[in-house]
C-alpha cells in the first residue's frame, strides 16, 4: 500500500511538466534528510532492530515513487538525486545486510526498478555515461548478494526467503540490464570494465546451484530465470557468457523443467532459450558454443528431441508455435534420432491407429527442408499447426512409448498408403497367431 500510495503521489508531482524540478527538489527533501541520516550510520547501529524496519520503509516507498516514473527527464532527476549524492552506498549497505533477509530484499528490489527501463525512460544520450554507471552499480548490488549466496551453501531453515527469493531478484536486475538495450554491453571488455564479466560469472553459477526441480517447486524462481536465459543466451550476448559443459546440461535441464511450469509464458521462455542457443551454434560453426552443442549431441540433443517430440505430438498446448521453433533446430541437428523415435512411437501405437499417424507424421517431417531459414521454420510451424488439427479430427488418442517396442520398424518418410494393406494382413496374421 505504501508503495501504490508513493507512486499516485510520483504521478501528481510530475503531471506539470514545467513545474517539475522545483517541485521534485522541494517533495525529496525529507527523503534526503533521511537517507543521508541513515547513510551516515556506522554498520553496527545501521543492522540495529529498530533501524531496519525503518530502512525497508524507505526502500519500498522509493521504489514505489520510482515506478510511477516514465518520462527520461523525470528519472533524470531522480538518477541526480540519488547517484550524484552517493545515496546509493546506502542500497549497497543494506545488500550486504546479512543479519536481515527483508533489508537485503528490499535493496534488491529497488535496484530491480532502478534498472528497469519501462517507457524508455532510460535511453539517455549517446554521450552520457549513465548506462554505464547503472550498470556498475547493480552489478555491484547482484555480485556482492550472489557472492554470499555461493559462499554459504551449509542448509538453512528457509531456503526461498533466505535465497532463492533474492537470486530471483538478481536475475530479473541482471535481465532488465540486458533487456534495457541502454548499455553497449558488447565493449565493456573492451576497456577492461569487470562489471559485466562479474555479473556474467556470478549468474552462471547461481544457476548451477539450484537443484533443476526447483525451477517448478518455487514459480517465482521459474519465471525469473527463464526470463533471465531468455536474453543472456540470445545473440550476440550468448558469445560474452563463460558457459561450460555443466552449465549447458543445467541450463537445458531446467528449460525441460520449466516446460511444465503453471505459466504458459514460462514455458514459452524456456522455449526460446533453447532456439536461442541452438540457433547461435547452428549460425556459427566453429564457435565455443557450436562446439559445445556438438559435443552433447548424444545426450543433450537427443533428450531435447525427446522431450519436445513427447509435448508437441502427444499433448495439446497453447503455445505450439513456441515449441515448433527449437524443435525445428533439434531435428535439423539429428534427423535420424527424430526419423528412430517417431518410428518408435508409431510401434507403439495400436494397429488401427499406425495409418493414421504414420501419415500425419510424414506430412509433418517431410513438409519442409531441415535448412536454419525464416521460411523453412515457417512451413514447418504451419505442419505443426496441420498435425495437431489432424490428430483432433480423427480423435487419435495416442500412447507415449516406454522402453517396450510394439510391431514392426516404420520408415515413416518412405511409406505410402499402399503399404497399408500388407501392413494390416500382417498384423492380423499375428493376432491370428496368437488366437
Amino acid at each position: 500500500p505504501r508503495a501504490l500510495y508513493y507512486a499516485g503521489l510520483a504521478r501528481i508531482l510530475f503531471s506539470a511538466p514545467d513545474a517539475a524540478p522545483p517541485a521534485f527538489a522541494a517533495f525529496m527533501r525529507p527523503w534526503a534528510r533521511l537517507v543521508d541520516e541513515l547513510a551516515a550510520m556506522p554498520d553496527a547501529q545501521l543492522a540495529a532492530d529498530h533501524v531496519r524496519p525503518g530502512l525497508v520503509r524507505v526502500l519500498r516507498d522509493l521504489r514505489g515513487f520510482l515506478s510511477a516514473v516514465a518520462a527520461k527527464s523525470n528519472y533524470t532527476l531522480f538518477f541526480d538525486w540519488m547517484c550524484a549524492a552517493q545515496r546509493m552506498r546506502l542500497v549497497h549497505r543494506c545488500v550486504e545486510m546479512r543479519a536481515d533477509a527483508a533489508v537485503q530484499i528490499a535493496a534488491l528490489k529497488f535496484m530491480a526498478e532502478f534498472v528497469f527501463n519501462r517507457t524508455q525512460r532510460l535511453n539517455f544520450d549517446v554521450a552520457s555515461p549513465n548506462g554505464i554507471l547503472i550498470f556498475r552499480e547493480a552489478s555491484r548490488a547482484m555480485c556482492a548478494y550472489g557472492g554470499r549466496v555461493l559462499d554459504e551453501r551449509g542448509a538453512v531453515r528457509d531456503v526461498y526467503k533466505e535465497r532463492y527469493k533474492g537470486v530471483a531478484v538478481c536475475f530479473t536486475i541482471l535481465a532488465r540490464l540486458i533487456a534495457g538495450k541502454y548499455v553497449a554491453i558488447g565493449v565493456m571488455p573492451l576497456y577492461g570494465d569487470t562489471a559485466l564479466e562479474r555479473a556474467y560469472r556470478v549468474a552462471v553459477e547461481l544457476l548451477k546451484q539450484f537443484p533443476v526441480p526447483d525451477v517448478i517447486a518455487y514459480p517465482k524462481l521459474g519465471k525469473a530465470t527463464t526470463a533471465l536465459l531468455e536474453v543472456l543466451l540470445a545473440k550476440p550476448n550468448i558469445d560474452l557468457v563463460p558457459l561450460d559443459d555443466a552449465a549447458y546440461e543445467h541450463v537445458m535441464r531446467v528449460c525441460v523443467e520449466a516446460f511444465d511450469h503453471a505459466e504458459t509464458a514460462v514455458s514459452s521462455s524456456a522455449c526460446g532459450v533453447i532456439d536461442g542457443v541452438l540457433t547461435a551454434a547452428i549460425e556459427s560453426e566453429g564457435s565455443d558454443i557450436a562446439n559445445l552443442v556438438r559435443a552433447r549431441s548424444a545426450d543433450i540433443t537427443t533428450y531435447l528431441l525427446r522431450a519436445m517430440l513427447n509435448i508437441v505430438l502427444f499433448e495439446d498446448r497453447p503455445n505450439d508455435w513456441s515449441f515448433s521453433r527449437p524443435l525445428f533446430c533439434l531435428i535439423l541437428l539429428d534427423t535420424q534420432f527424430a526419423l528412430q523415435y517417431t518410428s518408435q512411437i508409431v510401434q507403439y501405437q495400436p494397429a488401427e491407429r499406425r495409418e493414421d499417424l504414420i501419415k500425419a507424421l510424414k506430412d509433418l517431417l517431410s513438409s519442409t527442408e531441415f535448412v536454419l531459414t525464416t521460411a523453412n521454420r515457417d512451413r514447418f510451424t504451419q505442419a505443426l499447426t496441420q498435425y495437431r488439427r489432424e490428430v483432433a479430427a480423427k480423435n487419435l488418442i495416442l500412447m507415449v512409448p516406454t522402453s517396450q517396442t510394439l510391431g514392426a520398424p516404420v520408415d515413416i518418410l518412405a511409406y505410402s498408403i499402399e503399404d497399408s494393406g500388407s501392413a494390416t494382413a500382417q498384423d492380423e496374421a499375428e493376432a491370428a497367431m496368437v488366437d
